[in-house]
This record gives C-alpha cells, structure tokens and sequence, in this order.
C-alpha cells in the first residue's frame, strides 16, 4: 500500500490473515470493502467507540494487501475508468486502464501467477470487490486467450488433461 496515503491519525483496523499474521489497514480503506464494512456495522457498538477486535479473514497476506492497494488507490482515483471510456476500444474485452494492467503485472511471475491470480480472484470474490474480481478475470482470460492452444493452458495452469 501507498505510504503516502496512510495518515498517522487516521483509525486503523487489524485483520488476521490465514498465517496469522496482523494487517493493519486504515478504516477508511477497509469500509469500501463490502465483506469488511458488514462485519464492522454488524458489531453494535457505542457512537464514538473504535473496532478494536481483529478481524480473522480467509485471505494470506500478500494477496490481502494485493486488494488493500488495489482498493486505496481507486478510492483516491475514483475517475480512473474515464481514461478507459475515452481511450479504448469497445469491442476489447480485455483492456485495462494502466495502472490496472501494472497491478497485475506486479503479481505476474513465470513460476507462481496463476496462484497468486487465482488467490486473488478468491480473494475478491470472498471480500466482494466486484471490481477487482472482473479485473483478475480479465488478466486471466488475456493468459488464455494468448496461449497458443488447450495443451498451452493447461500447462500453464497445471491443469490434468
């Protein structure tokens, strides 16, 4: 996540990952994730008391902090997607704005990225980002749809035949 976009006042939330590892992420971030904001309004608290608990997710690490980022910066780029509408090409079904197609190609490694894709798809459709989810569905139907033929995919996906 952006540094610069963490304000040391502002009210933070810690979320258990699968490894057991705390995350905290600021408040404001973490209400735009639908899944998060639910069980934060759920929890009946007083006006004017802070979440302490933290937060258990079925989510590791670096794929939690894969959506924080993702989250944070379209919260402060909330236009992003008109770049999209004025520059692209509508019969393209997989465009992406650039900063979108950075984001995924910063999880892109020969070895591991269709784990760390599919984590994040998990992820997003565990958390419900809609968004992000359409995106990862995007970068995946662009590794298909650029493989070369079946036997390509499934051995790009370690799938049986």
């Amino acid at each position: 996540m952006n540094k610069e976009s963490i304000n040391s006042n502002q009210q933070m939330i810690k979320i258990k990952c699968l490894d057991d590892q705390i995350v905290e992420v600021p408040l404001n971030i973490a209400k735009i994730i639908p899944t998060i904001n639910e069980t934060i309004n759920s929890v009946e608290m007083a006006e004017g008391d802070v979440f302490n608990d933290q937060l258990p997710l079925p989510v590791d690490i670096v794929i939690l902090q894969s959506v924080v980022k993702y989250c944070d910066y379209h919260q402060r780029n909330p236009n992003i997607y008109e770049q999209k509408m004025n520059n692209s090409n509508p019969r393209d079904p997989i465009y992406m704005v650039e900063w979108d197609e950075t984001f995924m190609n910063t999880l892109m490694d020969k070895k591991t990225h269709h784990k760390n894709l599919l984590k994040l798809y998990e992820a997003s459709q565990y958390l419900n980002v809609i968004i992000l989810r359409k995106l990862v569905a995007k970068q995946l139907a662009k590794i298909i749809y650029e493989a070369a033929d079946p036997d390509a995919v499934r051995e790009e996906f370690g799938l049986a035949e």
